[in-house]
């Protein structure tokens, strides 16, 4: 089997994630909670309240839910262990346990049912989308036009008066 670059190999789990994510509506890379506690971050997660979905290259076409404690100060046990039990009920695989709540589960991106027991196990924030109607949307097209051209106005006077 021929070896593959790290780059690639980084691109095609993102690209894993970043389909699922748009299939299910959930936000991708929400990364507020690295911005306040200062964390490294450089893969595509999808964030939610007890935890967060990540994909696992080691084991072919898989899904990982983590479910951790956030921030790590955050005293969440009991309701891990609750996301937790219902994940080995409802069939996802474990694949690590981590102290008494943490843990990490496995799941097929497309079965549909074990997609959405992890969105819901981990509390995913799901992406807003906006129906617009042709009149809104034309609205929205003029008013950025305007904005455009009065930011392109400014500049030129600007270099003007230079």
């Amino acid at each position: 089997m021929p070896q593959r670059s790290a780059n690639r190999l980084y691109s095609y789990t993102s690209e894993k994630i970043r389909a699922f994510a748009a299939k299910y509506h959930v936000r991708l890379n929400d990364r507020r909670h690295e911005r306040i506690y200062g964390l490294d971050a450089n893969e595509d997660t999808i964030h939610g309240r007890y935890g967060e979905i990540v994909d696992d290259p080691t084991y072919g076409h898989v899904l990982a839910v983590k479910f951790i404690a956030v921030p790590r100060t955050a005293n969440m046990k009991n309701r891990l262990l609750r996301r937790y039990r219902q994940a080995l009920a409802d069939g996802l695989s474990l694949k690590k346990k981590y102290g008494d709540a943490e843990s990490t589960f496995h799941f097929d991106p497309d079965n549909d049912y074990q997609s959405r027991l992890a969105i819901r196990l981990v509390a995913a924030r799901v992406q807003r989308t906006r129906i617009l109607t042709d009149e809104q949307k034309k609205a929205i097209a003029d008013r950025l036009l305007a904005a455009r051209r009065s930011a392109n106005g400014a500049s030129s006077q600007n270099q003007n008066n230079v």
